[in-house]
């Protein structure tokens, strides 16, 4: 009798031991799945980016505001985008001289300039005109655009409005958008410099990556990082020495490298962009806009320095 019920424990024993590994195997295995599923939806999210509703293909830029555009419900309910003839953020067209009375601003920069999330009424560039009826701005923000597109875009198309003040915003993650031909995908030209000069390359733009972006080039660094395979497998590395100090100080240093490059590149821009000011008779103002993720880290030291 007692080794019947010995035998009873201990095959009870067998079968939770076994329920509780399968339910373990099941956790590991729906772990496992939601992160595919989070890096599905990352891809579907961010491959359908909003720009896209009111931007066209620029073979000089990579993208551009198409002209004439009204999308009332842009943001949400009644937050609109509303486009000029000119492509310009602004409710009426530009004329070529500046008003009689008026003082001009050309507002330059990325997604923070253009207002993402706000309508025309409460981008900054707008706010700015309502300090004093004299003035008259002029919005050429564009999403996602780093500090070389803003520059490439104002170069180009504000030589045909005269200026007072030209107002050049970014933020941190404008310069590493500059080290790249391509932005989530989307193919952008590329700012080098060959013997002190800068030059522009991958243009014209490819135009079938406006279209159909090369997603796999943005997502393999950002989208793949939420998988827990690709987690674990890093960590198995670092285990075994193939990403070793070396490898690790390596990266640092091809880092810095590219860091130190980009900034050879911004004082190239900012000389130029300088010099087109000063042909124009307008004053140029360079504008580090913080944001949430520089505010608490130290991402920003090292372009402020």
């Amino acid at each position: 009798m007692g080794n019947f019920h010995a035998h009873k424990r201990s095959g009870l024993g067998r079968l939770i031991a076994a329920n509780l590994a399968i339910f373990v195997l099941l956790l590991i295995v729906v772990e496992g799945l939601a992160s595919y599923v989070v890096v599905a939806r990352f891809i579907m999210l961010t491959n359908n980016i909003v720009e896209r509703r009111h931007t066209k293909y620029d073979p000089d830029l990579g993208w551009v505001n198409e002209p004439s555009i009204n999308i009332s419900d842009m943001y949400g309910p009644g937050i609109y985008l509303r486009t000029n003839s000119q492509g310009f953020r602004n409710h009426n067209d530009i004329s070529p001289a500046v008003p009689a009375g008026k003082a001009r601003i050309i507002c330059s920069g990325d997604s923070f300039t253009l207002g993402y999330g706000v309508d025309n009424d409460h981008a900054w560039c707008n706010r700015l005109s309502l300090l004093d009826p004299r003035l008259e701005t002029v919005n050429m923000g564009q999403g996602g655009y780093g500090v070389d597109q803003a520059y490439l875009w104002y170069k180009r198309d504000s030589a045909k409005i005269e200026h007072q003040v030209h107002l050049f915003a970014f933020i941190t993650s404008d310069f590493h958008r500059m080290q790249s031909d391509s932005f989530r995908g989307y193919a952008k030209p590329l700012l080098d410099t060959v013997n002190g000069t800068l030059v522009v390359k991958n243009v014209p733009v490819p135009k079938r990556d406006y279209y159909f972006p090369s997603i796999m080039q943005y997502y393999y660094k950002d989208s793949l990082s939420f998988l827990r395979t690709a987690d674990v497998l890093t960590r198995v590395m670092h285990k075994i020495g193939l990403t070793g100090a070396d490898s690790r100080d390596r990266t640092q240093r091809q880092r810095d490298e590219r860091n130190e490059h980009t900034r050879k590149i911004l004082h190239g821009i900012f000389e130029d962009l300088k010099n087109i000011n000063e042909r124009r008779s307008s004053k140029l103002v360079l504008i580090y806009l913080p944001d949430m993720d520089t505010l608490a880290g130290e991402a920003a030291k090292e372009w402020t320095e």
